[in-house]
């Protein structure tokens, strides 16, 4: 099996995934990537918090924008298909809003959560 693609430190603490799909296996405030791919990474699944923007959407100001927690999604979970290469799954509620942009580009802005320690924030690797 290679190596995920995804998720690509742009600068530090910043990410850029493609969006994989939907998934009823994680929470309203949850997102999930593939655990092989933010291994190396400065994300710890379960503690880090992120922010999301999609390439080419109207930017909302930063603090409008919802904050999810990551999670690692592993092999035997239904969502792991949709996250072979490290791409980014939302939960199931956010497809009516966010359906447009499944395959696309999305952002991951985690220096909140792992820079300035804000709610639950994350350790550095």
């Amino acid at each position: 099996m290679s190596d995920p693609v995804y998720p690509v430190e742009i600068i530090s603490n910043l990410y850029l995934t493609k969006l994989g799909g939907f998934s009823s296996e994680l929470s309203w405030n949850e997102v999930g990537i593939n655990e092989r791919a933010i291994r190396g990474t400065s994300i710890v699944p379960g503690e880090t918090l992120v922010r999301i923007r999609f390439m080419g959407s109207k930017p909302y100001p930063f603090f409008f924008r919802r904050v999810f927690r990551v999670v690692g999604i592993r092999p035997g979970m239904r969502s792991y298909s949709m996250t072979l290469n490290g791409e980014l799954v939302m939960p199931e509620g956010m497809r009516e809003r966010f359906g447009r942009f499944l395959g696309r580009e999305v952002i991951l802005n985690a220096v909140e959560s792992l820079c300035l320690g804000s709610r639950g924030g994350g350790r550095r690797r």
